[in-house]
């Protein structure tokens, strides 16, 4: 009986392919760097700014075009080191794609100004409230709150709300209003606050379908088959480091302290373009990688 084909259209292992041999040296040393990524979405002119490590999994046999684009070395993971770092594929999209209308943005929008709100959990709740309100009376019309410059009716309606809340808040009285505050509010604020974070994170993983990229007109990014690790700041991390977002955005990419790491078992492969490479790479981890020796035999000159 004939033996069956291999018909996956997609490889076991995440590649990262560069022009720059220097690059790999640099990331076997320190890991992948964080760097800053802009990109359009594929609604009006909007851009969606990103710190990212991307992966492919193209079959290495299929991989001619994309090597054109990006180089010929690289280095190979295995699909489990990917997962369980939280490397995902992107989710590719166009201008009729959910996620991206105009109801998704502006819901979006508002969420993100309400939540920033400086009041506190009563200001949070009153802003929102109060653009919610405005968009169904249709005072608020644009996409963000931020682009609707001398709308005198939607001013009067935000005033006119901020007063009739304020005499309902003297009526209750600020015993019962904190209750109400702690009991049933702020667990909802909380909880949006989450909402939005997930929006965010999950959004991260959004490419556009086709697209100018570098020097190419209408590019099919979705033949790139892109894998991604999207680095987000945590409350946590900004506790620690209150200066972390102006050091990040001064360098264009994360200090190396947050690189993505991985160890010499998490990778299966790694290529470069002539045996010159191959024996300076070999020498190299040698020399200053001495716990990257076992994978010295996986490196191999691209076909």
């Amino acid at each position: 009986m004939k033996q069956m084909e291999n018909n996956r259209l997609s490889s076991d292992y995440l590649y990262s392919f560069t022009k720059n041999f220097e690059a790999l040296k640099n990331i076997l040393k320190s890991g992948f760097r964080y760097s800053k990524n802009h990109e359009k979405i594929p609604y009006e002119s909007y851009e969606q700014e990103n710190f990212i490590v991307c992966f492919c999994d193209i079959l290495p046999e299929q991989a001619g075009y994309h090597k054109s684009i990006y180089g010929s070395n690289a280095l190979s993971f295995k699909k489990e080191w990917g997962i369980k770092k939280g490397i995902s594929p992107v989710r590719y999209v166009h201008k009729s794609s959910p996620g991206c209308l105009s109801k998704y943005i502006q819901i979006k929008n508002d969420l993100r100004k309400a939540l920033t709100d400086e009041g506190g959990v009563l200001g949070n709740f009153l802003a929102l409230t109060t653009l919610i309100q405005a968009r169904e009376k249709g005072y608020l019309t644009k996409d963000s709150f931020d682009d609707e410059i001398g709308n005198e009716a939607l001013d009067n309606f935000i005033e006119g709300t901020n007063i009739r809340f304020q005499e309902k808040k003297e009526k209750v009285g600020s015993k019962y209003l904190t209750e109400i505050y702690n009991d049933w509010i702020s667990p909802l604020i909380t909880y949006l606050n989450k909402m939005v974070n997930e929006l965010e994170a999950r959004d991260a993983y959004m490419r556009i379908y086709s697209g100018d990229f570098r020097d190419i007109k209408e590019k099919i990014l979705y033949d790139e088959r892109e894998w991604r690790a999207v680095k987000i700041i945590t409350i946590e991390e900004e506790a620690e480091n209150p200066n972390i977002k102006k050091e990040r955005d001064k360098l264009g990419h994360f200090p190396d302290s947050y690189n993505l790491m991985f160890e010499a078992n998490d990778i299966y492969e790694i290529l470069v373009e002539n045996e010159e490479k191959k024996n300076e790479l070999k020498k190299f981890i040698n020399d200053q990688l001495p716990q990257f020796k076992s994978i010295i035999d996986s490196i191999k000159v691209i076909d």
